[in-house]
């Protein structure tokens, strides 16, 4: 329930400085589903768009140009070069017919 002051920025530092592939997890719309016993836990597919955006400018931050929008924002932050992000999750732990 806390980052502590830890967020992807600082996790792609330490994938780097150990010569490891970042691999973040992204939500998906769907609560835990061991938390969370209702059906009606997840955002309907047709409003996904602010979660399909949040994925979109994660990548565009780890691997866009220091001139794009969240480039720059990296950039500013000290790491001008891209991360390479190779990979991402989708969903932490979820299953069932709603989480395709």
């Amino acid at each position: 329930y806390q980052t502590y002051g830890l967020g992807f920025y600082e996790y792609f530092l330490l994938s780097e400085d150990m010569g490891a592939e970042p691999l973040p997890v992204l939500s998906c719309g769907l609560a835990c589903q061991f938390q969370n016993e209702e059906e009606h836990c997840h955002v309907p597919v047709g409003e996904l768009d602010s979660y399909i955006q949040d994925a979109l400018d994660l990548i565009e931050f780890a691997n866009g140009p220091a001139t794009s929008t969240w480039g720059k924002v990296r950039a500013d932050m000290g790491h001008p070069a891209p991360f390479n992000l190779k990979y991402i999750g989708i969903g932490n732990e979820q299953w069932g017919k709603e989480y395709p």
